[in-house]
């Protein structure tokens, strides 16, 4: 089983991948996050590390092999989304939307499980 967390460097990514791996034995994580300041031991519990957009070209070839997409990116702070209300927007709505059409057509075999 092939598992993608987007988001997966961080608090809850990093979590949800040491649970994964402790409950799934054998199963392939692949983190996808923007973040490169992720401490060694945080990338280790993943496979495969993607340091990119979640809705880059590469990031959507992932998804391709995927049985699970967790999707846990987002912008998050409140202060962001008042002094760049279009920029979160853009985040949050339309690139999961371009994300979400793109596993319906290539991947629909793929849970997509989203918070």
């Amino acid at each position: 089983m092939h598992i993608v967390l987007t988001g997966g460097l961080g608090f809850i990514g990093q979590n949800l991948a040491q649970h994964l791996r402790r409950r799934l034995p054998g199963v392939t994580l692949t983190a996808i996050d923007w973040f490169k300041g992720a401490a060694e031991d945080e990338r280790a519990v993943f496979d495969h590390v993607l340091y990119d957009c979640f809705a880059s070209s590469l990031a959507l070839n992932r998804y391709e092999t995927a049985d699970v997409i967790v999707h846990l990116a987002a912008r998050t702070t409140v202060q962001e989304s008042i002094e760049t209300p279009l920029d979160t927007f853009v985040e949050n709505v339309t690139k999961t939307q371009s994300v979400l059409e793109h596993i319906r057509l290539r991947s629909p075999q793929a849970k997509f499980i989203s918070t």
